[in-house]
């Protein structure tokens, strides 16, 4: 088996953000208009500001989020409300739990849920240590969409990662299968398997990171549990080798778990080596 280790010092010397990724990033980046009306603004005014609301306010938006439980997002913006704080906040409310996605789903028909997020938002908002400080305006809604939904496209910077990498390697005429696909013998699914996963040789596990942050720790747990399993199905006659395909300036404050990865995956490789990787790959096949 091949082995490929890479010292800390020589990868943080060749760390990249790579523009390939931030420009198909963009592509995901998807936001949609406020479709406000004045009486909504009006309501989600007071919101902002801490003022209670009155019956009519209540079933002005309990009416528009029957109507359209996208404007629940509009709501959180208005009173500086996360959806994990409103997830958590809701759930003890209703006494289950209970996501944002599923909340928006049951708005049109179950009107105790909409009744039950009016009534959270209007208590969050009273308590809201940034209120009165912001004007709300259609622009700030805007600017705080653009930001969470920016966010929320950051997370899928790793799957655009993955896509380029495994597009590299269908043009070089190496067969893969991804994404996330289940293999025999291995507990969670695997980012990409060569040549196929029902009879992996090489497994491909990619962990890109702008940011810093826990999930780092968490990917060198991932590593090091695959590598755990692989040892095992090695024992069993199957040769499988583990790459890690790991970039990204998160990782300068990480250093602890990028060691880890280091330490387990047979072969790391960062983006700018991706002709490396795919010279590696080969050689693999032409040993066996």
């Amino acid at each position: 088996m091949s082995v490929k280790r890479k010292t800390l010092e020589e990868f943080l010397a060749n760390v990249s953000i790579n523009g390939e990724i931030m420009k198909r990033l963009v592509e995901h980046i998807k936001i949609e208009e406020s479709r406000l009306m004045p009486e909504i603004e009006e309501a989600m005014e007071k919101l902002s500001l801490g003022k209670p609301l009155d019956e009519k306010d209540i079933s002005i938006l309990d009416n528009a989020l029957a109507a359209d439980p996208e404007l629940l997002e509009d709501l959180l913006i208005a009173v500086f409300l996360t959806y994990t704080t409103f997830e958590s906040l809701l759930s003890a409310k209703i006494g289950r739990t209970i996501n944002h996605n599923t909340a928006k789903n049951r708005f049109p028909s179950d009107p105790d849920i909409r009744r039950a997020t009016i009534d959270l938002i209007s208590e969050w908002a009273i308590n809201n240590p940034v209120k009165g400080r912001i004007r709300f305006s259609k622009e700030m809604i805007s600017l705080l969409r653009i930001q969470r939904a920016i966010r929320r496209s950051s997370e899928k910077m790793g799957e655009i990662v993955e896509r380029i990498i495994y597009e590299r390697l269908r043009s070089a005429g190496i067969p893969a299968e991804g994404f996330d696909k289940h293999v025999s013998g291995i507990g969670k699914p695997v980012d990409i398997c060569i040549p196929n996963c029902s009879e992996p040789k090489i497994l491909i596990e990619v962990k890109f990171h702008n940011s810093h942050g826990t999930k780092l720790p968490k990917d060198a747990d991932e590593i090091e549990s695959l590598k755990a399993e692989v040892e095992k199905l090695r024992q069993e006659g199957k040769n499988i080798v583990l790459v890690a395909v790991v970039d990204g300036a998160g990782w300068f404050f990480r250093k602890s778990a990028l060691k880890r990865i280091l330490n387990a995956a047979d072969a790391v490789f960062q983006l700018k080596e991706m002709d490396d990787l795919i010279k590696y790959i080969k050689s693999i096949f032409q040993n066996r």
